[in-house]
């Protein structure tokens, strides 16, 4: 990791076209996207610039990931997830001077995302979407724990932290969430996403829209209204829905890549006593 000035690292800009990884994949006809896809790993950097000094730092070998960068919610430290010959590795540096605090080598195949605990005491890394793993650093780099539901099939989606650190939400591509404890690291419980709802003890909110309803009187009262006036906009409401109700789901063609299914999105309320997730099928 350097530190230069601003103006001194303007002076060093590179002409990629130069380089001869990217003159013989242009000679092979290759295309911008698939370039990309044959840039090394050496060639990634993190640049971190300082809006007080106008300093520049930089910082190698991150790993192009769905989430390989994160700070702690107070922004005194960063995590970031690395790749360096075949294996994952975490870098933690401390913000206030850039230094490296930690470096160890992660058990994960293909590491997918990083996520600090909101009190910036334990760092969730999960694998690729190949392999079900879940694992648990501290901040000396300790594995605290790893987490794994099952094997053989489409593993973690996303996860999320509770506002109070004592629960971490999981998302998987069974459609299932689980919820997972601060102390042991152990699933306490398991959300199912199932397309009918019968249990009574669920209030089921479906969206009505209505389109009002316009005589001919009113059509030459108001003749110089435009369209997006009022009176011809759709107005929408949550009804609630007598049970069983079914949920509209779309299920994804298996034939075609990054089928959406699965909890993709999820978020708890501020007290950590609810939860909101979404599933990837659910039409919308």
């Amino acid at each position: 990791m350097s530190e230069e000035s601003s103006c001194e690292s303007s002076k060093k800009m590179l002409d990629l076209e130069q380089w001869p990884v990217i003159k013989f994949l242009k000679k092979e006809g290759k295309k911008p996207k698939q370039i990309h896809e044959h840039m090394p790993a050496v060639m990634l950097r993190i640049t971190v610039w300082s809006l007080c000094t106008k300093s520049v730092s930089y910082i190698k070998y991150p790993k192009a990931c769905h989430q390989g960068i994160d700070f702690t919610k107070d922004g005194r430290y960063l995590a970031l997830a690395e790749r360096r010959d075949c294996k994952d590795y975490i870098s933690i540096f401390v913000c206030s001077d850039w230094q490296l605090l930690r470096h160890f080598e992660t058990e994960t195949q293909d590491l997918t995302g990083i996520e600090w605990s909101p009190n910036g005491c334990v760092l969730a890394v999960w694998d690729t979407c190949l392999e079900y793993k879940v694992l648990f650093y501290s901040l000396d780099g300790r594995l605290l724990s790893i987490f794994s539901a099952y094997e053989w099939c489409l593993g973690v989606k996303s996860i999320t932290w509770s506002p109070s650190s004592q629960f971490l939400a999981v998302g998987s591509y069974d459609e299932k969430v689980r919820i997972l404890n601060h102390i042991t690291w152990k699933q306490i419980t398991e959300l199912e996403h199932p397309s009918t709802i019968s249990n009574p003890k669920i209030v089921f909110y479906r969206e009505v829209e209505r389109r009002p309803v316009i005589s001919n009187d009113d059509l030459s009262a108001h003749h110089s209204l435009t369209t997006g006036s009022s009176l011809f906009s759709t107005q929408s409401k949550y009804e609630v829905s007598s049970l069983p109700a079914q949920v509209p789901v779309i299920r994804p063609d298996p034939d075609r890549p990054n089928p959406k299914i699965g909890i993709s999105v999820m978020a708890f309320s501020s007290n950590s006593r609810y939860l909101a997730t979404k599933n990837g099928i659910v039409s919308t």
